[in-house]
């Protein structure tokens, strides 16, 4: 899906529905507290396998690029501190895959 209003609209409701007291926190860097939010959705690549050495041929790795996970970015205005909001967990996931496509995120903790 492409980017839209409708769609930032979406995210600065999710995220109104998360923030304790529905305002967001200066910059843990600066202090700060003026923020913007990407016009752009923001993939990044994960892999259930890396081997991490590269493959002369093919110019790259046995790494297996089996999941884009969906993101938006948040920076701070006076320092560039930036925070990526999975839009899985935002309950957003509608905003880049088809209806058809949606799959109920799955979250795994870390074993403490």
């Amino acid at each position: 899906m492409k980017w839209s209003e409708h769609a930032r609209d979406e995210v600065l409701r999710a995220l109104a529905r998360v923030l304790p007291d529905q305002r967001l926190r200066p910059c843990s860097f600066c202090g700060a507290t003026e923020w913007l939010l990407s016009d752009a959705f923001v993939g990044i690549s994960a892999s259930s396998e890396f081997f991490g050495y590269p493959v002369e041929e093919a110019k790259s790795s046995y790494a297996s690029l089996d999941m884009i996970f969906p993101f938006v970015a948040m920076s701070c205005m006076r320092c560039g501190n930036t925070h990526f909001l999975n839009l899985r967990l935002l309950g957003l996931d509608h905003l880049v895959r088809g209806p058809d496509e949606i799959v109920p995120p799955t979250p795994r903790l870390m074993p403490k």
